[in-house]
């Protein structure tokens, strides 16, 4: 029972957001959206420190409080619930859910929901560069066995070279 929900990754160093889902209830855009870490720096250092905010009002919150004249308002963005998406001990994006028209008052429910989602996130994500580091091994693997067969076959040309030496 939310209007908007999307998923934002941290890029360039921790210094932008940057939106790469966008479900919304009123069939919206979903072009890519950026926002930098110099517009909204008590943000963007929430997310570093906080699970997750939780703001009724986003408007007034105190970490969220800085997106109203150039977020908020035009979107008629009223509440917003973001949990922060982290791997190994660092946050790498956020979940963001916002209420559109009216203020929401977010259940202990959705709050953990929104949690548990930011957990699988989390885990698809390391499985995406698990997956990523074992294809790594796998080229440098082939790789090495082509050195290894050029080896192989310098070596054979060398002990024929050097049993044509020994001969003459």
């Amino acid at each position: 029972n939310t209007s908007r929900v999307s998923v934002w990754i941290l890029e360039e160093n921790n210094t932008r957001l940057v939106r790469r889902h966008l479900c919304e209830m009123s069939q919206g855009t979903d072009e890519c959206v950026v926002l930098e870490r110099k517009d909204f720096p008590v943000y963007f250092r929430a997310l570093e420190t906080e699970a997750f905010i939780l703001a009724r009002d986003a408007s007034e919150h105190p970490y969220t409080k800085e997106f109203r004249d150039a977020y908020l308002k035009p979107l008629s963005i009223f509440s917003m619930l973001d949990c922060t998406i982290v791997i190994d001990g660092k946050a790498i994006g956020v979940i963001c859910c916002e209420n559109q028209h009216s203020y929401k008052d977010w259940s202990t429910e959705e709050v953990l929901f929104i949690q548990s989602l930011s957990g699988y996130i989390s885990i698809c994500y390391k499985n995406h560069q698990i997956g990523d580091l074992l294809n790594q091994v796998r080229r440098r693997n082939e790789d090495l066995l082509d050195k290894s067969d050029e080896i192989e076959a310098m070596n054979k040309v060398l002990n024929s070279l050097n049993e044509s030496l020994e001969a003459t």
